[in-house]
């Protein structure tokens, strides 16, 4: 179990992220890996006023070089994206060694319990936020055996907020899946744009 400083620690990490909360969307992309491991990429986007960008840029240093100093936590960082004068965007990367330390990253706090369905491994996610458009979180595992919330793929499930669950097995180490899947769809694509383009020039050849 985590210690509470680390849990404060590390719930601050979306804390940040809604630093403006008007006008503020997040997309959070998390996948549970075999070996209790996880990974989690969380971006956000905020409307900002004259300084906004850099109090929240400042607050995320402080935030991210907190939770790379806390047990279970392997990776943490954080890029801007891109800013303008009315937005700012960021993408957070936290990775951990121990499923206990995903409540601590979702605010409100999610559960990630292991279970066992027809014999085999898995794990049961559960979360509960405000439903709102402005908000998707994307769970990836290896397989998604029940939930109630939009299947992706056979390895993702999404929501827009609201009461979350689903039992997924955890993902093996290298799997790519639909990764593999997009560079055979780009692969095909580039391929039809090259033999398309080459049946012009041959017409006008003709």
């Amino acid at each position: 179990m985590m210690h509470k400083l680390q849990r404060r620690v590390i719930y601050g990490i979306v804390l940040a992220l809604a630093f403006l909360l008007a006008g503020c969307s997040q997309d959070i992309d998390l996948t549970l890996w075999e070996g209790n491991r996880f990974s989690a990429a969380i971006e956000t986007s905020a409307l900002i006023g004259d300084g906004s960008a850099e109090e929240m840029s400042a607050e995320l240093d402080t935030q991210v070089t907190e939770i790379r100093r806390q047990p279970n936590i392997t990776r943490a960082e954080w890029e801007r994206i891109a800013t303008n004068d009315d937005e700012f965007r960021a993408q957070v990367t936290v990775e951990g060694d121990d499923y206990g330390a995903i409540e601590t990253i979702l605010a409100g706090g999610a559960t990630v319990e292991p279970v066992v369905v027809d014999g085999r491994e898995a794990v049961e996610f559960t979360y509960t936020v405000s439903p709102t458009s402005a908000y998707t979180l994307t769970l990836r595992g290896g397989e998604v055996l029940s939930t109630n919330g939009t299947r992706v793929e056979n390895h993702a499930v999404r929501w827009n907020g609201g009461e979350m669950r689903a039992v997924v097995t955890p993902r093996a180490r290298g799997d790519t899946q639909g990764w593999t899947w997009l560079a055979v769809g780009a692969v095909v694509a580039a391929l039809l744009v090259f033999f398309v383009s080459r049946g012009r020039g041959g017409s006008r050849v003709g």
